[in-house]
């Protein structure tokens, strides 16, 4: 029971809220809010999903400033660990931050490798190689990446591929591969 409080406590806690206020930031700042919006409002079927503004202005600025606010609180409220009556250890508290830095560490550690081991350019261009969408990101279907209009380059069929010994396309079959165009009276008849 001790060692799974002491998982509990440090596995879930401060670590957690690190990693929803990255998303958050690489959702509304990087790949960008209004590109997600649409995005969304392309599953819906809509141009904008309902509530666009409140959704947007929750991305962008709320809920980073609440997470950070938490896990700010938390820390400086910190104190060593209890259960019951039984003060953990200090090597119980250093196995729990250890247990937290292991849960964050990969955030850091793989970008770091992309940038020097993966990427060519120079350093704003190999940055900027990571932090972008690739053009064929999106919809998994093709039908579906047909109704993107708004990201210039976007690739609606990325199952065309050159053959590297060919040099001329090849396509790979897939199922369904008809234009479906969305309506909100398609959407409510099936409801």
């Amino acid at each position: 029971m001790y060692m799974l409080q002491l998982m509990d406590t440090y596995a879930g806690g401060w670590a957690v809220l690190f990693i929803g206020l990255l998303e958050t930031i690489c959702i509304a700042h990087v790949y960008g809010a209004k590109r997600f919006m649409k995005d969304i409002g392309l599953m819906l079927g809509v141009e904008y999903a309902y509530g666009w503004p409140y959704w947007m202005a929750c991305w962008m600025a709320l809920s980073p400033v609440l997470i950070t606010a938490v896990m700010l609180f938390s820390w400086i409220k910190y104190t060593p660990m209890k259960y019951g009556d039984y003060q953990y250890p200090a090597w119980a508290e250093g196995l729990g931050w250890c247990m937290s830095l292991f849960v964050v560490l990969p955030i850091f550690v793989v970008p770091i490798y992309l940038l020097i081991a993966k990427t060519k350019g120079s350093f704003s261009e190999r940055v900027l190689s990571l932090v972008r969408p690739t053009e064929d990101w999106g919809p998994a279907l093709v039908q579906h990446r047909q109704l993107v209009t708004y990201i210039p380059g976007f690739i609606v069929d990325p199952t065309e591929q050159l053959d590297e010994n060919l040099n001329s396309p090849k396509t790979i079959p897939l199922e369904n591969k008809q234009v479906f165009k969305f309506s909100n009276q398609h959407i409510n008849s099936n409801v």
